[in-house]
């Protein structure tokens, strides 16, 4: 809780202030909030490597200049469809898998956290969904990771983490993400029933994660949205929570189960590869990483002073990440997205 809320409020300590002029054009009826939390110890009992993750995304009713990033975003990205802004604040903690040591672990990832602020724009046509995303934010002592999961393995009486004193120093980072994913619709019934493919490809580029993919996506379910996007923290694209405006479908109860795999050629990944302009703790990486992602998505229609709002729970095993890792890592996933 007490990491909730510390995030919470630097969240709109940063956002607020840039809400100012704004065009009656901008103005939106329905906004969304969502919170995605990632935490291994939701499937596995291994608490190690991506070791959790916390992640608040806001589409405002009202578009914010956000120092003159929106704009530029709108013209990059075109006008057709139906385009939203979003931004978002989260927080990473990496660890080694052995959190009784207070020497560094030679041969494991390094004790890392990031904190960070995304502005970003999506756009959906008929066709497809797209992402573009700029993250800004600090790695090292700065991001407060370490004193965060120190007082939550005290207040849960989890094992205590004793080795964030070797850490990766403070290390500002900058991330540029792109996104596009596709519709293929496979079946449709009259009463809302439906299955489909949704490829995608993503890539990141910056000092925190250089790398390229793809994925593919079977989704089947009732009153499937526009936007059925998996959520996903690490490395994944911020403002992944929410539901691009369907009015028709907003108003009616869906689901949908999904199943997916995701690839990618990774050429930087700072957690593995330690900090960018000074020495410190690294491992060899793998230069290819393959999640395996499966859940369930519920969309609940408004009901009396309940807005409409989103539950999702899912699953991701992830590939061995770096030479000598022991086996591949395990990730559960909670979202939660409601309407105002």
């Amino acid at each position: 809780m007490s990491r909730l809320l510390v995030l919470l409020t630097l969240f709109l300590s940063l956002t607020v202030p840039f809400a100012g002029a704004v065009a009656a054009s901008d103005h939106h009826k329905t906004g969304y909030f969502g919170v995605v939390v990632e935490n291994d110890v939701f499937v596995s009992d291994r608490d190690r490597h991506f070791s959790s993750g916390i992640r608040l995304d806001l589409v405002p009713k009202k578009e914010t200049s956000f120092l003159g990033l929106n704009g530029l975003m709108k013209r990059l990205m075109g006008s057709t469809g139906a385009s939203r802004q979003f931004l978002s604040l989260g927080q990473d903690m990496h660890t080694p898998e052995d959190l009784s040591r207070t020497d560094l672990i030679v041969d494991d990832v390094p004790y890392a956290g990031w904190l960070y602020l995304a502005m970003g724009r999506s756009r959906s046509t008929d066709r497809f969904t797209e992402r573009l995303s700029l993250t800004i934010g600090i790695i090292g002592p700065a991001s407060l990771a370490g004193k965060l999961q120190h007082t939550w393995h005290a207040a849960f009486d989890f094992d205590e983490p004793r080795g964030w004193r070797n850490q990766l120093r403070n290390e500002p980072g900058l991330n540029l993400f792109y996104q596009r994913r596709w519709r293929v619709p496979l079946y449709e019934a009259e009463n809302g029933f439906q299955m489909r493919l949704s490829p995608a490809a993503q890539v990141a580029l910056g000092n925190i994660f250089v790398h390229a993919g793809g994925s593919i996506l079977f989704q089947i379910g009732r009153n499937l949205p526009k936007d059925a996007s998996v959520p996903q923290i690490h490395p994944g694209l911020a403002g992944t929570s929410h539901v691009v405006d369907d009015v028709k479908k907003s108003h009616s109860f869906g689901w949908y189960a999904y199943l997916g795999i995701h690839g990618r050629g990774v050429a930087r990944n700072i957690f593995l590869d330690g900090n960018t302009f000074r020495n410190s703790h690294s491992v060899a990486k793998r230069h290819f990483v393959a999640d395996l992602q499966a859940g369930i998505v519920i969309h609940l229609p408004r009901q009396g002073f309940l807005p409409p709002t989103r539950l999702g729970f899912g699953f991701m095993r992830r590939s061995k990440e770096f030479v000598g890792q022991r086996g591949a890592n395990k990730m559960g996933q909670v979202i939660l997205t409601f309407a105002y």
